[in-house]
């Protein structure tokens, strides 16, 4: 596996890749070109990426850097511990795993976010 920049890495050749690699690099790509409108759509493709790199024995974490996922700007102060993503509603992917407890709510909801 080769970097590609921007946290991401490169799968197999392609010569050599079967139909699961090449769906995961496919998900790879719409992830990292992700138009910020609906993160529904991005936590979406973010399960399906784990649920693909189980299958293959990868680890995702070797493939995308996931602290740094495509994302409007959060507000100056706002913490973003446990916010993985903002869309261009303000709605926010939350959670401790975006892969086993995330889901999608309004960032103005997530009172941990804003410090007293």
């Amino acid at each position: 596996m080769k970097s590609i920049g921007n946290g991401y890495a490169a799968l197999m050749a392609p010569a050599v890749r079967s139909a699961k690699e090449d769906e995961l690099e496919d998900t790879i790509s719409a992830i990292k070109s992700w138009d910020k409108h609906d993160a529904k759509e991005l936590l979406e493709l973010l399960r399906e990426m784990g649920d693909l790199c189980d299958a293959l024995g990868m680890d995702m974490e070797h493939l995308i850097d996931i602290t740094s996922l495509p994302s409007v700007d959060f507000p100056e102060n706002c913490s973003t511990v446990h916010i993985w993503a903002l869309d261009l509603q303000g709605q926010a992917i939350v959670g401790a795993s975006f892969r086993h407890d995330g889901s999608v709510m309004p960032l103005s909801e997530c009172s941990w976010a804003w410090p007293s």
